[in-house]
């Protein structure tokens, strides 16, 4: 049977073989003494690695192949960058030398004839699972021997995967750290289903004019509305006509440019999350200060935050309205702690931990995974999937882990690469 390359990788990173009975095709006594360090990049598969072959010890490069005569096949006999190898390690045995561009000859180690079938037998059987995910029937033996390891790491990852998105909008802003926090903000705001709405809305809001009005939260709402295009179109409520006409006075002075109308979303949406009822939370936030950034780098404990968001003044108008021209009953226009967990955890941690990682500052970054591990676990699909499988979830960090391990892992089928996979084929 063929297995791809990925599980030799797997299977000599973990020495997974019989390491006592090692040879190679020539006949030599073969001992792994440093497996070496994976490479991602051009050039052999492990690198620095440290054999021991017919007594004499070697140190250099490790490469792998499924099939033998993919050395030749590959062109590695002419390429001056595997002349360092000091062993080739394969699948299936081929009929062709594996010589280096010197014209020297390569031990080669057919790795198979050293495996474990009953390791094998695992693997074919999570490749051939077709449950939501691979390992779903041995899952539970998995999590025991690796918890909370993994989940720590995989906090980490997502954490990381954060950062890389940060540093993306940070180029698009001109490392402008402020202007990026309010783009992270507004897409928290937007919840899932209209984040990149507003993703988009907050790159078209300039901080300088952020700054100029923030002490004028008429025009602060005017700009976020008008730019959001919902001021399009008439009402007969005196906010909006208000609204309106402060827009329309903004726009003419700075040229702003409404976003695509399609953009918004409110079919999906509970009525606490259509776009509107956030936007005119989001601007008592911009109103309530224009460095919010600032601040959670300063703050050390997250209830200085809670405090803070709560603090926050929304227009009254959102008491009774969820979006223009549109009576409610009385509801709360203030922050729920479902909600501010929400922006602590898709932008108060993430802008934290981004500017940690940028700066070199370990102490911020530490401070990020604390303030996830102070929220409870969030309630979503992935999480409940897992808890059924039996991996509890003790608080946001956790959560956000499990969100990792879904969609980077299970989902693409990364067994190899998993811990509970790992596991799984160790058992």
């Amino acid at each position: 049977m063929d297995y791809p390359e990925e599980l030799l990788y797997f299977i000599w990173r973990y020495r997974l073989y019989n390491q006592g009975d090692l040879k190679t095709t020539q006949g030599e006594v073969l001992k792994v003494i440093d497996v070496g360090q994976r490479n991602y990049h051009a050039g052999p598969d492990f690198e620095l690695a440290t054999i021991q072959l017919g007594g004499v010890i070697w140190r250099g490069h490790i490469e792998m192949h499924v099939k033998e005569d993919d050395w030749t096949r590959h062109g590695h006999h002419l390429d001056t960058a595997y002349t360092a190898t000091i062993l080739h390690v394969v699948w299936q045995s081929g009929v062709q030398p594996n010589l280096r561009e010197d014209g020297t000859c390569i031990p080669t180690l057919v790795l198979s004839a050293f495996v474990d079938i009953a390791l094998l037998d695992r693997y074919d059987a999570l490749r051939k699972q077709e449950r939501k995910i691979a390992c779903e029937g041995q899952f539970g033996y998995g999590v025991t021997s690796v918890r909370p390891g993994w989940l720590q790491r995989l906090t980490l990852e997502r954490l990381q995967e954060k950062y890389k998105h940060c540093s993306e909008l940070l180029d698009r802003t001109k490392k402008d750290w402020e202007r990026t926090f309010l783009i992270v903000l507004g897409r928290a705001f937007g919840t899932n289903i209209n984040a990149d709405a507003f993703e988009e809305l907050m790159f078209r809001v300039e901080p300088r004019l952020v700054y100029k009005y923030q002490d004028a939260p008429e025009k602060i709402a005017a700009m976020l509305f008008g730019l959001s295009g919902f001021l399009e179109g008439e009402c007969d409520d005196d906010y909006f006509v208000r609204l309106k006409k402060e827009y329309q006075i903004l726009q003419r002075m700075y040229g702003l440019e409404e976003v695509a109308a399609t953009l918004w979303k409110f079919m999906r949406a509970r009525p606490y999350n259509f776009p509107t009822y956030r936007l005119g939370q989001l601007s008592g936030m911009i109103t309530a200060s224009a460095y919010w950034f600032e601040k959670i780098c300063t703050v050390k404990e997250l209830n200085e935050l809670l405090i803070a968001v709560r603090a926050i003044d929304v227009d009254d108008y959102w008491s009774h309205h969820f979006r223009f021209g549109r009576d409610t009953k009385y509801h709360s226009k203030g922050w729920s702690n479902a909600f501010f967990n929400h922006l602590v955890i898709n932008c108060f941690v993430p802008m934290l931990f981004s500017y940690g990682q940028f700066i070199g500052n370990e102490e911020l970054k530490e401070r990020a995974v604390t303030w996830l591990e102070q929220l409870p676990c969030e309630q979503n699909s992935i999480v409940t999937f897992y808890r059924d499988l039996g991996l509890s979830c003790q608080n946001a960090a956790d959560s956000q882990a499990l969100i990792q391990l879904k969609r980077e892992y299970c989902s693409k089928k990364r067994c190899l690469e998993c811990a509970i996979g790992l596991a799984i084929l160790k058992a």
